[in-house]
């Protein structure tokens, strides 16, 4: 366990670091011991219990460190709102993100801090992520968040989310002028994405540092939760935000986000079948095969005349059971079908 450090007084600007906890306890301890390793001198972790039965809480009080707050309610209250506790009792200018099972560099704070002070027209910064799993060691896979304003703009709107939510540093006033996380069940499994679009919105900036500042942790539990409506619910939050203002924006910088029929069953960027192909993937090269299933069959259901559907398809159920002859034609009949879905869209 790090050494209590006394906190600095050279006028660096408080940043608290802000974590929901709810039976933590497998990662819990290498998280905050993260924390309390930072080599930013004035912070402190605001963790608030959502009635966790494991020893979550009793980890969190061996800590004999002043920097450390435990907040409990005494009841489930889910994450949005014990994010949303955490980030009113913030007494910090700064507010950093860190989920219970997810690791900060030694340097994580101090980088984004001395960035949103050198930038004073910068309301979030965010990092790059390496992807770990429950050992700990570094996945195939990695979080390269967006760290310049017009690509996180382009890629909220067209996309999805564009940072991870332990990779980020935002001012408190910010968000706190915005109402905090949204607890409608609407954004219930993207809050954060609801966030940094309301943000953006607002006309608030984001920035970052393209440098690998902290560990996003994949692991069973985690990936359990992993549901098909989560998919669902950030295309509809995009969907909604693209026609209040996003195809505006869009516009004035010479793009415009596909939309139509065509768009949706040709499985287009930023459609519903995309979104379920991208999971699938992710899932796929993570060795997580009923996640990749589940999405690879939505992506078929959603964009039955995409390519990228099909091969999601074929790689998450068909692609280690065929023999390499199947397999050459498989990958012959895939490639032919997108060029034959790309004629048919030149064509219209």
């Amino acid at each position: 366990m790090p050494p209590i450090c006394q906190e600095s007084t050279s006028g660096q600007p408080l940043v608290s670091v802000t974590m929901p906890v709810f039976n933590g306890e497998r990662f819990l301890e290498k998280t905050v011991d993260s924390i309390l390793a930072q080599s930013y001198p004035r912070i402190e972790l605001v963790a608030v219990d959502d009635a966790s039965s494991d020893r979550s809480v009793e980890i969190l009080k061996t800590y004999r460190d002043p920097r450390i707050r435990i907040i409990e309610p005494g009841r489930h209250i889910g994450a949005v709102r014990a994010i949303n506790i955490a980030l009113e009792e913030a007494r910090g200018e700064l507010v950093a993100r860190n989920d219970q099972d997810d690791i900060s560099y030694p340097t994580r704070i101090e980088a984004q801090a001395a960035f949103l002070m050198a930038h004073p027209e910068v309301d979030l910064a965010s990092c790059w992520m390496h992807c770990i799993g429950d050992d700990g060691s570094q996945l195939p896979v990695n979080y390269r968040a967006a760290t310049e304003h017009d690509n996180a703009l382009e890629r909220m709107l067209l996309h999805g989310c564009p940072f991870g939510h332990s990779s980020v540093m935002y001012r408190k006033a910010a968000v706190m002028a915005l109402g905090g996380y949204s607890e409608a069940t609407a954004v219930a499994e993207c809050p954060d994405y609801d966030l940094w679009l309301r943000m953006a919105r607002a006309g608030h900036r984001f920035g970052g540092i393209a440098e690998f500042l902290a560990d996003y942790r994949i692991h069973d539990a985690q990936m359990s939760r992993a549901k098909l409506s989560a998919a669902r619910q950030v295309h509809r939050v995009r969907t909604k935000a693209l026609g209040e203002w996003g195809q505006a924006v869009l516009a004035g910088r010479g793009m415009q986000a596909p939309r139509g029929l065509w768009h949706a069953i040709a499985g287009r960027s930023g459609s519903l079948g995309d979104e379920h192909a991208r999971r699938s993937d992710w899932h796929r090269v993570l060795g997580k095969l009923p996640g990749a299933h589940r999405h690879a069959y939505a992506a078929l259901l959603y964009a039955p005349l995409s390519g990228r559907s099909w091969r999601q398809a074929y790689r998450a159920t068909l692609e280690k059971t065929l023999s390499d002859q199947q397999r050459r034609a498989w990958n012959w009949y895939l490639r032919r079908l997108a060029d034959l879905l790309g004629s048919a869209k030149r064509r219209t």
